[in-house]
């Protein structure tokens, strides 16, 4: 992501790298949040995994399923849409 506002609604299998740049990212993940690993480095700003916000490198979760965040400036916003 470089400038601005990006959002997306998917479902992410496998190992996934997410770089944010400056601005907002949504990231919509479909799918139990029970199956996702997600490692958390943010720059200067914040991330939040359904609604709370987290640390600078954390772990969240220990699914099969890995996201490495790599945040910018701004604000990153993970949310789950369990089916």
């Amino acid at each position: 992501m470089g400038i601005g506002k990006f959002e997306v609604t998917s479902v992410i299998t496998g190992n996934s790298k997410v770089n944010a740049g400056i601005g907002i990212l949504e990231l919509n993940i479909q799918g139990n949040k029970e199956n996702y690993t997600i490692k958390t480095d943010k720059g200067i700003g914040s991330i939040k995994i359904d609604g709370k916000e987290v640390a600078d490198n954390v772990t969240y979760g220990n699914g099969e399923n890995n996201i490495k965040i790599d945040g910018g400036i701004g604000s990153i916003d993970i949310e789950f849409e369990e089916e």
